[in-house]
Formats: C-alpha cells, sequence, structure tokens
C-alpha cells in the first residue's frame, strides 16, 4: 500500500485523488494493484408492451464486467415510469399510452460508461364494463330512435363492431359505438352482441333490439257505406291502413247474421239473411303497437220478390155476383206495395198492401189481359192476369099475365115479361104461338091479333 501526504486546498487533493485511481485502473497486471474498470455489457430484460394503471414489475440492469455508480435515460421514459439514477432500476405505474419506443440508458462510472437500448410500450387496458343506456330497445318503424349511447371502462376504444348487422335503419358509430338512424322494416326481438376493441383486447355487450310496425291509421273500406240485399252474397268489402299493417281485425257490435269478418284480413264477406236499417258498425284494427278504428254503416234491404201467381190466373166473372177473392202467392221479399194495369174491370179491386183482387163487378167486359206488380225498394216481380165479366144467367122470369083468354080478330094486351137476375138477350117459345100471335125474340113482349081458334094451351118461354 502506498502512502501519500498531500498538501494544499481540498480541490487539489480531490483532483490527485481521481488521478491516482484512474492510475490505479490501467494496473491490471499482478503484483497487488488495485482491481477496478469501467461498466461493460449493459444490459436489461426486454419487457412486453406494460399497460396504462398497472404497476410494472421492476427492470434491473446488468454487467458483465465493472460497476456503474450512475445511470440516466434518454428521451424521458413513459409518463408514470422512473429510472433510478443510482440503481439503474426502472419502475413504475404507467399514466400514459406510449408507442414502442427505443430508449438508451446509459451506465457510468469514473472510468467509463455503456449504453444499452431498450424498447418500451405502453399500451391502453382493454376495455371493460361495457353497457349501453338502453339495453333491451324496443323501436317503430319510420320513428327515429334516440341515440343509444355506449359506456365503457378500461382503456379507450379504438373501434366498434356489431353482429349481426343491426336492424334495417340503424347503425353502429365505428367511432363513438353509439346506435342510431330510423328503422325502417319489422325485425323480431334478436340479441345483437356489440363489441368494444383496442390494441390490447375487447369487451362484447349483448343488446336486445325488437323494431315493431308503426300503429294502424286511417283505416278504411272499399266500399264505407255499404247497402246488401237479403240472401244475396256481398262483394267482398275489404279493410285497409294507411300506416302500420293490422295483424288483427274486429266489429262491435256484432256484424248482422250471415256476414263474416276475416281478423286476418279485414275482408267483410258473406249473405245476409236478415233485413238491417241503416246501422253503424265500429271495426277496430290492431297490431303489437297500437290500434285504429273506422265506422261503417251497414244496411241490408229485404230481398225483392222473385215470382208472382195467382190463384185463378184466368177467371171469367159474373156481373153483379161477388167474386171469389184471387189471392196472390209470391216467393222472394215480401212485396210492400201492388199495382194493376190497366185499371181492373168496374167494381173489382187490387189491394195495394195484400194484392188480394176482390169486389162485385158492375159492368161487363170482354176477356183482357191486366199485369200486376208486387214491389219493395229492392225489386219488384208480376205476372199477368186474363179477367172477363159476363152478365148473369136470366132467372125468375115471369109475365104479367100467365093465362090468357082472347077472342078471335081482337088484339091482345101486350103481355111483358119481367126477371130478377141477368138481363136476357134473346127469348124463345114453344110450342108455336097461336096464328096472329107473335113473341118478340128481343124483348120477350107477346103480342098481335088471334086469327084462328086454339084450346087452352101451355107455352114455355126461354
Amino acid at each position: 500500500m502506498l502512502s501519500f501526504r498531500l498538501a494544499g486546498s481540498p480541490k487539489t487533493a480531490s483532483v490527485l485523488l481521481v488521478t491516482l485511481l484512474a492510475l490505479a485502473g490501467c494496473n491490471n497486471g499482478g503484483g497487488g494493484g488495485l482491481n477496478v474498470s469501467a461498466p461493460t455489457g449493459l444490459s436489461y430484460p426486454i419487457p412486453a408492451p406494460y399497460l396504462v394503471g398497472q404497476t410494472i414489475s421492476p427492470l434491473l440492469p446488468t454487467l458483465t464486467a465493472g460497476t456503474a455508480n450512475s445511470y440516466a435515460v434518454a428521451p424521458a421514459l413513459p409518463a408514470g415510469l422512473v429510472l433510478d439514477p443510482a440503481t439503474g432500476e426502472i419502475r413504475g405505474t404507467p399514466t400514459a399510452v406510449a408507442p414502442s419506443t427505443a430508449y438508451t440508458i446509459t451506465a457510468s462510472s469514473l472510468l467509463g460508461a455503456v449504453d444499452f437500448v431498450i424498447q418500451i410500450q405502453v399500451d391502453p387496458q382493454a376495455p371493460s364494463g361495457l353497457t349501453y343506456t338502453d339495453i333491451g330497445a324496443t323501436y317503430i318503424v319510420g320513428q327515429a330512435i334516440s341515440p343509444n349511447v355506449p359506456s365503457v371502462g378500461g382503456g379507450a376504444v379504438d373501434s366498434w363492431s356489431v353482429a349481426p348487422s343491426l336492424p334495417a335503419g340503424l347503425a353502429l358509430d365505428a367511432v363513438t359505438g353509439e346506435i342510431s338512424g330510423t328503422p325502417s322494416a319489422v325485425s323480431p326481438l334478436s340479441v345483437f352482441t356489440v363489441t368494444a376493441a383496442n390494441v390490447t383486447g375487447s369487451d362484447t355487450f349483448d343488446l336486445t333490439i325488437t323494431v315493431n310496425p308503426e300503429a294502424p291509421c286511417g283505416l278504411a273500406f272499399t266500399d264505407p257505406a255499404p247497402v246488401y240485399t237479403v240472401n244475396s252474397a256481398i262483394a267482398s268489402n275489404v279493410g285497409s291502413s294507411a300506416c302500420g299493417p293490422v295483424a288483427n281485425w274486429s266489429v262491435t257490435p256484432a256484424l248482422p247474421a250471415g256476414l263474416l269478418l276475416d281478423a286476418a284480413t279485414g275482408t267483410l264477406s258473406g249473405t245476409p239473411t236478415a233485413e238491417l236499417a241503416a246501422t253503424v258498425f265500429t271495426f277496430t284494427g290492431s297490431n303489437v303497437t297500437g290500434s285504429a278504428t273506422v265506422d261503417l254503416t251497414i244496411t241490408i234491404l229485404p230481398e225483392p220478390p222473385l215470382t208472382l201467381t195467382y190463384g185463378q190466373p184466368s177467371a171469367t166473372y159474373l156481373e153483379g155476383l161477388a167474386i171469389t177473392p184471387n189471392v196472390p202467392s209470391v216467393t222472394g221479399g215480401l212485396p210492400t206495395s201492388w199495382t194493376v194495369s190497366p185499371a181492373l174491370p168496374a167494381g173489382l179491386l187490387l189491394d195495394p198492401a195484400t194484392g188480394v183482387i176482390s169486389g162485385t163487378p158492375t159492368a161487363l167486359a170482354a176477356a183482357s189481359n191486366f199485369l200486376v206488380t208486387a214491389s219493395n225498394i229492392s225489386g219488384s216481380a208480376d205476372t199477368t192476369l186474363s179477367l172477363a165479366v159476363d152478365p148473369q144467367a136470366p132467372c125468375d122470369l115471369e109475365y104479367a099475365t100467365i093465362n090468357s083468354v082472347l077472342q078471335l080478330g081482337l088484339p091482345m094486351a101486350p103481355n111483358v115479361p119481367t126477371w130478377n137476375c141477368g138481363d136476357p138477350d134473346s127469348y124463345s117459345i114453344a110450342p108455336a104461338l097461336p096464328a096472329g100471335l107473335a113473341l118478340d125474340p128481343v124483348t120477350g113482349v107477346i103480342s098481335g091479333t088471334p086469327t084462328a081458334l086454339s084450346a087452352m094451351t101451355s107455352y114455355t118461354v126461354t
């Protein structure tokens, strides 16, 4: 060992000491000199990318030879990480994302220095805790939705995606993850998986989305005020909606007998079986979203008369004798009025409510055709009758003088007939009257002057 006495100021002494140490370091041979050398072979473990907010495992340097009494780094380490200037240890908790960067670490001693380049990268944490404002959304076709905004923890999200594709009209913002838009088609309840990702990893969240149709509106029918006829099949009367489709149709009060409403199509059909005054029926069209109504005024008229016949389609009546009523028979609807053309023979009447022909003929009428029509609000039927009025047969024929005794050559007082029934058209007598007497074949009067004797004889006048 060498001993030195150094005079002078302390500063001078320090300089000399450093020089001595440096000189000593050059003596690498034997003879018992100092074993001091510059640091060499600096290295660090190669780190995987760090994550923001996660404390790193300290990185410790190693030297293959020599020692270092100070460490430095350039450029500055990522925020939150530090280099211990005495030990060279890298430690800390990254607070910000940093791209992969080369950092030069220098280990130094009085005898020299050595460098090591280390690549350090700080990535964000993977997204976590992903959720949405509305996790089970129900939307309506044609109505813009309120944006469905995500909430996510962990690191910043670099990209957003969804599977399967959202319903038509909706979109996922690939930058913000917001779901917005206006649905354009019905979509059943479905699960959509949204993925928020960054360089580190990803998180997913399952949304349920249903797109329902618009509620029905502006309901209408093909015929808004139909008038139907009993026993006649109606033309299909179809309901429609100006907005959303109708899933179910209903009506109140119940439809008239024979009419049906198809609950799926809104079609009114059938054959009414009874009359109905104008009545309002309220039809409701509904779907999962809502409903609408429309009023339909339905009138059902009676069936028109179809056929008309009479008990006596051809009749000859007698003047002055009441006829047996001639009663009609009608198929189809009940008539409400009856008419005849031309007018019936004098004394005969057509009941305008029942169609019955009755009365007592008061005048002769040759056989003629009469058109009888039975009508109601829906239609009519007619038939032709052949009617005649003949006189009654004469009855109760009498003469003023039943037994006559006449004198030859003297004119007789005319013997005039009387009767109680029909007017005679002609007269005859049997046997022939006595010579000189005669029967007027038109008036039936017996007159004349007898010209020959004749015994009392009976004569029959017809």
